[in-house]
Order: structure tokens, then sequence, then C-alpha cells
């Protein structure tokens, strides 16, 4: 769906893609019928945003159906597989606390029902600071930065909703010490960051994806990238070393 929404010029939004597939899956409409009805609907919500925004929805409900492909998955295996098996675990940098693996971590692969209510807070809020553990590596691109062309303004980092990209200084020894691709520079402030070095760094398992920073940076000196090709050069050993 996100290939599609790309190919047709709308971005990262897919609700009509879906919608569109969903209705050639689930039968409950013979599927002209139910296009004709969906492309009545686009021209219907989106009237005032003008004859592009139109047309950039029906192209895509029509994409939508000619990019649909059928996943092959082991059935017999996956409906043997047992209850106890561990197919959803994360990778994290440190150990969690115990609220984390018992109650978020349940939570997060619908396993809620399983709690029990001692162990939740009393009050029904969750501790600060748990989000760090969640790594879910939910974003299909996340913002790499291009030292040059950064100017240290921070924006990125004071918009980011979830506060997954980061300003960081480091020492000269701290430097010699980093990964290999970990690029910074002199910082900027005059004799107060004397000595430091600047850089900015995103959390490649904790961003979502929402571009907000991109869009925020004056300079562009953020791009937004796959997450594997990230993670193969190295930007979540660039996040753990930062943090520490």
């Amino acid at each position: 769906a996100a290939s599609v929404a790309k190919k047709t010029g709308m971005g990262k939004l897919i609700n009509n893609i879906m919608t569109a597939v969903f209705f050639k899956l689930s039968g409950v409409l013979p599927v002209d019928q139910a296009l004709c009805l969906l492309k009545d609907a686009v021209k219907k919500t989106y009237k005032s945003k003008g004859d592009a925004v139109v047309g950039k929805n029906i192209t895509a409900v029509d994409a939508a159906l000619t990019e649909l492909r059928e996943v092959k998955y082991p059935m017999a295996e996956w409906a043997s597989a047992s209850d106890s098996e561990q197919c959803y675990i994360k990778e994290r940098d440190e150990a969690p606390p115990q609220y984390v693996t018992e109650v978020l971590d349940k939570i997060q692969v619908r396993e809620g029902g399983e709690l029990k209510v001692s162990q939740l807070e009393v009050d029904g809020c969750v501790p600060l600071g748990q989000t760090a553990y969640a790594k879910r590596g939910v974003a299909e691109c996340i913002p790499v930065v291009d030292m040059d062309k950064c100017i240290q303004c921070n924006v990125c980092s004071a918009i980011c909703p979830h506060a997954v990209i980061r300003p960081f200084l480091v020492s000269a020894q701290e430097l010699a010490q980093s990964p290999e691709g970990f690029d910074a520079r002199k910082a900027t402030g005059g004799n107060t960051y004397a000595g430091l070095h600047f850089r900015i760094q995103a959390s490649p398992m904790d961003c979502t994806g929402c571009e907000v920073c991109t869009h925020a940076c004056p300079t562009t000196a953020l791009t937004m990238t796959p997450l594997p090709k990230a993670i193969e050069f190295g930007h979540d050993k660039f996040w753990n070393f930062a943090m520490k």
C-alpha cells in the first residue's frame, strides 16, 4: 500500500488504497460496483480540494488492485504453531525493567487480557520513560542527517513528537571511540562548547516515520532513508553509542 501511495503521488496516505483492497478481497459487494461507489465517495469527499487531489485518489484506487499480490505462507506450520513460541523478540541494548517485560510487552502483542490487576499501577498510569524500551521498528523510513548541511539549530529535535531524534555533544576522546560512520562536526556556540563535537541522530527502532523533522529542517539536512538501509549503515549502533 505504501508503494502504491508513493507511485500515485499520495505520499503516505493509504486509506482509499486499503479500502479498494478490502472490497476486492472481502466480496461483500461485486468489485465493479464497490469501486464505482468508492470513487463517487472520493469525488464527493475531496471535491473542495480540487481536481488534482481527486484524480490522485482515483488513480490510487485503480492502482491498488493492479498492484495486489498474493502472499504465500506455510499455512499448516502456522496453524500448528504453539502459543509458547516466541515469535516477537525485541533486540534491546540494555535489559528493560520488569514492568516492561511483564506488562507492556504483553500488551503490545495483544496478551493484555492475561494480566492481573495487581500488575498494573494503582492509579492506572504507566511509569515515565518506558517508551525507550518499546523498540517497535514501525517506520518505513527514518531521518538521516547530512552533517555538512546541518546548522545545529536543533529544530528537528524540538519538533519531534516522540523525542526520537536528538542532538548530541561528544568529546574528542568519545568521538575517537565512536562506531565507524558516526559523523560529527565541531560544536558551535563559543567557548562553552569548545572541544566538543555535535551530531544529530535518530533512533531507528523508535522513530515512527512521520517526517515532521524533515519538513521543519531549514537546510534540508535530513533525508528519509529506508529503515533496513539505515540499520545496515549502522544507525542503530550510532544511537546506542550516543545515548551512552
